[in-house]
């Protein structure tokens, strides 16, 4: 296991893939599987009234596979990124590891609770925009979600590119179209605006998609979008957020909790 860590960690990201295990690609493709085989199951169940009341348990495990196949995804970043100190990008891929070794017995739950619980309170956030400040989304998110997400948000050293990770998160859209609105609220003179408002201002489908709807894997396609246009930004030395939420809070969880990244 230190092995592969140790390669994981050292290589760089154009041959990474050719590290990955067998087990681990084929551990993947398997969770892929199962999200596909329960989700052709619930549209069954869903014309069928007698088993109507299984639809619930079944969005259920469709979810827990999409948050264990997006936690994969944060740690795979993480490791990737060569600007990240060598101790978290280690942790992140202990944790990767762990991952591959147990995915069949275990759920993201057992390696990063902290992300499920992130995902699901985000799941049932309806932004209402309003000032765009989020203050009023913030708090709806932070209702169920432990005491380390706290000390994420209120530490004195908490970064510019965090805060606007933070706000793509919470309203659903890129850091560039939050900009767009509120220089037309500043420039009509407005102070809030509805979510109709909004979408009639943007007056195109958003980049993100939304974080829950009826099919779990929106929150793995909202990830990657957020994760590319950070990328990109990062290349282009652009404004904006250069990484995830969910990656700068693992960073800091990592960073936090070098010794025992089973407490994550």
């Amino acid at each position: 296991m230190e092995s592969l860590i140790e390669k994981l960690c050292t290589s760089w990201v154009p041959d990474m893939v050719l590290h990955i295990p067998t087990k681990a690609i084929l551990g993947r493709g398997y969770t892929i599987a199962k999200i596909n085989f329960f989700i052709m199951l619930r549209y069954i169940v869903h014309e069928i009234d007698d088993f109507n009341e299984l639809e619930a348990d079944l969005f259920s495990i469709i979810s827990a596979n999409v948050f264990t196949l997006t936690a994969e995804e944060v740690f795979i970043t993480i490791i990737e990124d060569m600007r990240i100190s060598r101790e978290v990008r280690n942790q992140a891929g202990s944790l990767i590891v762990r991952i591959w070794e147990h995915r069949i017995d275990y759920g993201v739950r057992e390696f990063a609770p902290i992300l499920q619980q992130l995902w699901k309170s985000r799941g049932k956030l309806v932004p209402n925009f309003g000032t765009m400040m989020g203050f009023s989304e913030l708090c709806m998110l932070s209702r169920d979600t432990e005491t380390r997400w706290f000390d994420f948000l209120q530490r004195d050293d908490l970064s510019e590119e965090e805060v606007l990770s933070l706000e793509e998160f919470i309203f659903g859209l890129t850091w560039e179209e939050i900009q767009n609105l509120r220089k037309n609220m500043e420039e009509k003179g407005r102070s809030s605006l509805s979510r109709e408002e909004v979408e009639s201002l943007l007056d195109k489908p958003h980049l993100y998609p939304g974080y829950w709807t009826d099919d779990p894997r929106e929150l793995y396609r909202s990830f990657r979008d957020r994760k590319h246009n950070s990328k990109f930004r990062a290349r282009a030395a652009v404004r904006g957020p250069r990484k995830t939420l969910e990656e700068y809070l693992m960073i800091f969880l990592l960073a936090g909790f070098p010794e025992d990244d089973t407490a994550l």
